[in-house]
């Protein structure tokens, strides 16, 4: 069993990714020249790569991440779902 101690954040940190993101986008989509030039993904993704295998767990319980990138927020018109694992990454 994985303490809820380290699950709550996790599953915190996946509640906000998909909340946030498709707004994420929508103000990237903005391009106010006021604004810091930023580059915003119409995606964000997490692994478990490089954690101790009791975190790997718990990512994979909260956010069903492993050590692939892993999709866990999109926006609008993303080609990725939520859960996706990304194999290539090209451009």
């Amino acid at each position: 069993k994985v303490d809820e101690v380290l699950l709550q954040p996790m599953r915190h940190y996946g509640a906000g990714e998909r909340a946030m993101r498709p707004d994420i986008v929508r103000w990237a989509a903005l391009k106010d020249p006021k604004c810091d030039v930023q580059w915003e993904l119409a995606i964000a993704v997490a692994t478990s790569y490089g954690r101790t295998e009791t975190e790997r767990v718990a990512w994979s319980r909260a956010l069903g991440v492993d050590k692939r990138l892993t999709v866990t927020g999109v926006g609008p018109k993303a080609p990725l779902e939520i859960g996706d694992k990304l194999i290539e990454i090209a451009g």
